[in-house]
């Protein structure tokens, strides 16, 4: 397969990851006990290296998984984080990035617009035959290491040529990794771009903000000739919106015609036998969202293909064919899409993650022992948790599982994971078609108003206020046989209890296959909403809302993030 047509993408992802990588260093010097910048660093090297391999490039490969093999005993604390090895890892960060200008040079592929690049900007950089051989030594160490600093033994060397780079010494013994992992994070359209395509969606949101603002100045107007007029500015705005909507949108074979072939590698390296089915990939997504969760199907499927499926002569043993099945589905349901992977394999024991997070001090014995089972399945999701015995090139690390999770989420949608030991496990991403409009219903809470997406609404239901129970001190309801929490979002927003209630108004939204009422003083109805993402830093970190729109009378509303929230 050419591969030449993605060196772009390859150069945008690559800069985007180098970037991680030297800003968590830098913040590691200086704090070595901060956790999340250590995942952040482990993740882009581990992005990296499934990218690099897609793209075939070997040296990076071999590179990114030292590195990765190093972070890992950083963070397992096999070995203390010093100033040395920070140098270390700055050389490498270093000699990826040669490696990258190297090969988007040899290419053709040049910068965007804008970008400054100095022309001798990689005229020299560490070897990278040295830089591997010195993350060998380190992790093949059996003891806590103290490295001296090393700017002198990894002295900079003469640029490679493009032919050192495609073909490494034919001495070395390090395997060749699968082109096994392809990266999506963006998809762009040769005549126009996702950031124009924003900002027509944003201006279109504004007149679509300002029809609504006419439509109520106008309202107690008694004209004819007016409500013409306003009738066909409702049209026109209408499918002026709805084309712009339509030119975001990118079927999902847009990123799943590269599965296949991935499918294949990794069976091979494992001697696995799988067939391979995407349904519904001519299902169109906005493309913002295809950026966003290409490479977490990528994470499902690899786990499949490493954790589920059996070998072939385990598989006859157990009674099932020889070849195992992987199944990619996707569906429209109103305003959302569903995005379903499912595997023939192992399954998942949710007493074997019960002993793997005890023991790894994620949760307490007495947690383990009251987990119910869908809890107990949500573990999976845990940075660090991972079910296999070994590390390999595929899996095994404990990560990508919480940022498939996180991603989902971000975007408003939700993972359901359903499995049996021995038959098979599913996950279910539910995704907003858009992230530029919502169905969204208003709701009011106290004196505000409020947005709830419908992605996670399961319906909404009216009770008497009688009819709530308490359970070791927390509010319940009964609904279908089934005893559900209540979250009254007044106590959220620390506001006072209504005195005077009599009936309660409940939106029954799912998390993570469990279903909570949300307790809110009145259902407005449903309206379709305009997204206005936060911009600052300090919003932007709010816990519990995903944004804000505008009504037609002018005044702004929250969109809760329900996700987030509960």
């Amino acid at each position: 397969m050419d591969m030449s047509k993605y060196m772009g993408i390859f150069r945008a992802e690559s800069e985007k990851n180098i970037k991680e990588l030297s800003d968590s260093l830098l913040v590691l010097e200086n704090n070595p006990e901060n956790t999340e910048h250590m995942n952040t660093l482990f993740r882009a090297a581990h992005t990296f290296k499934g990218m690099s391999a897609t793209m075939g490039f070997k040296q990076i490969v071999e590179l990114t998984h030292e590195m990765e093999s190093l972070i890992d005993r950083l963070r397992t604390r096999q070995i203390v984080l010093n100033s040395s090895l920070i140098d270390v890892l700055l050389v490498c960060v270093d000699t990826l990035e040669g490696l990258v200008e190297n090969i988007c040079e040899s290419e053709g592929d040049k910068p965007e617009k804008g970008k400054k690049v100095t022309a001798n900007k990689c005229e020299f950089y560490p070897d990278v035959y040295e830089v591997i051989k010195t993350l060998r030594e380190v992790n093949d160490s059996s003891e806590k290491v103290s490295i001296q600093r090393i700017e002198n033994k990894l002295l900079p060397a003469k640029k490679k040529t493009t032919k050192e780079i495609y073909q490494p010494e034919k001495e070395e013994k390090t395997p060749v990794y699968p082109k096994s992992s392809p990266k999506v994070k963006i998809v762009q359209n040769p005549r126009i771009s996702t950031e124009q395509l924003d900002k027509l969606m944003n201006l279109v949101g504004e007149l679509v903000i300002n029809r609504s603002r006419i439509n109520e100045l106008t309202r107690n107007l008694k004209s004819k000739e007016l409500e013409v007029a306003l009738s066909d500015f409702h049209k026109l705005t209408r499918e002026l919106q709805d084309e712009v909507i339509e030119a975001r949108m990118v079927p999902l074979d847009h990123i799943t015609y590269i599965y296949p072939r991935m499918i294949r590698d990794l069976a091979r390296i494992q001697n696995k036998k799988i067939d391979f089915i995407i349904k519904g990939k001519e299902l169109k997504l906005d493309r913002t969202i295809l950026e966003e969760i290409g490479d977490s199907l990528v994470h499902l499927l690899r786990n499949a293909v490493d954790h589920g499926i059996e070998i072939p002569e385990k598989r006859v043993e157990l009674g099932k064919k020889e070849n195992g099945a992987i199944l990619i589905t996707a569906s429209r349901q109103e305003n959302f899409v569903l995005i379903r992977i499912e595997d023939d394999g192992f399954g998942i024991d949710t007493n074997e993650i019960r002993k793997i997070a005890l023991k790894k001090g994620i949760i307490s014995r007495e947690s383990a022992e009251q987990l119910q089972e869908e809890e107990a399945m949500q573990l999976i999701f845990t940075p660090g948790l991972s079910t296999s015995d070994n590390v390999t090139d595929i899996s095994g690390r404990g990560i990508g599982m919480d940022v498939v999770k996180n991603r989902v989420e971000r975007l408003g949608g939700s993972v359901k994971v359903e499995s049996k030991p021995g038959l098979g496990s599913s996950f279910e991403l539910k995704l907003p078609l858009t992230v530029a409009v919502y169905q969204a219903i208003l709701v009011r809470v106290g004196k505000e108003k409020y947005a709830i997406p419908f992605t996670s609404i399961v319906k909404n239901i009216e009770f008497s206020s009688q009819e709530i129970k308490h359970i070791k001190g927390r509010e319940v309801i009964l609904i279908d046989n089934k005893i559900l929490p209540l979250f009254r979002l007044r106590r959220q927003f620390q506001l006072p209890d209504d005195d005077d209630e009599n009936n309660i108004f409940v939106v029954l939204v799912e998390k993570h296959g469990q279903y909570i009422g949300i307790v809110v003083d009145e259902l407005l109805g449903k309206q379709e909403v305009i997204v206005k993402s936060f911009k600052s830093k300090l919003l932007g970190n709010t816990r519990g809302f995903a944004g804000a729109t505008i009504l037609g009378d002018g005044n702004v509303i929250l969109i809760i993030d329900v996700n987030s929230l509960i």
